[in-house]
């Protein structure tokens, strides 16, 4: 349950809600992770509840680094967003290596996910690009999002807005 429907249901309810912080790979951030009282259980005596709510992932969490070079971006990417690294800036740039292969990264090895880290890839050795059709990116991270329209040339802006549905760091809307 997120954490605002779980708040909304101890209004006008005479029990004191407690909340722990904590890190979770598993649980989505500000969801509630677990609750001392076992659901179900008649709550009549009961002042108190403390719900567990996930912090997210733990930015500081090492995550081995291998060397991506010769990977292509789909495979850097599902290795960003699997090992929830948080802190990862790729370029795309014109060279005589094999289009849309890793040709350079700044760091191998343990990294904090939090950890700056660069990649590189080719585009290959021409100018031409190819026609693309756009993707929806609604609900798709920022840095999926920015991926893509590195990986394709395609010139974007950010803005920035709040939103009560979708997760801080996701799209919104397009253009």
């Amino acid at each position: 349950m997120k954490l605002t429907e779980a708040v909304k249901w101890f209004e006008n309810k005479d029990i004191e809600l407690v909340q722990v912080y904590e890190y979770s790979d598993m649980v989505d951030e500000y969801h509630v992770i677990s609750q001392d009282v076992k659901a179900g259980s008649l709550i009549n005596k009961t002042k108190s509840i403390t719900l567990s709510i996930s912090e997210g992932p733990n930015p500081n969490k090492m995550v081995a680094i291998p060397s991506m070079v010769g990977w292509t971006s789909d495979q850097v990417l599902e290795f960003v967003l699997n090992n929830k690294l948080s802190n990862v800036n790729v370029s795309f740039v014109t060279s005589d290596g094999m289009a849309d292969t890793v040709i350079k990264q700044s760091k191998v090895g343990n990294l904090a996910r939090n950890e700056k880290l660069e990649i590189e890839f080719s585009l290959g050795e021409g100018n031409a690009l190819e026609e693309i059709k756009l993707i929806d990116f609604k609900k798709k991270s920022e840095f999926e999002s920015i991926f893509y329209m590195k990986k394709n040339q395609v010139k974007y802006e950010i803005k920035y807005a709040f939103s009560d549905s979708i997760k801080q760091g996701y799209v919104i809307k397009q253009s």
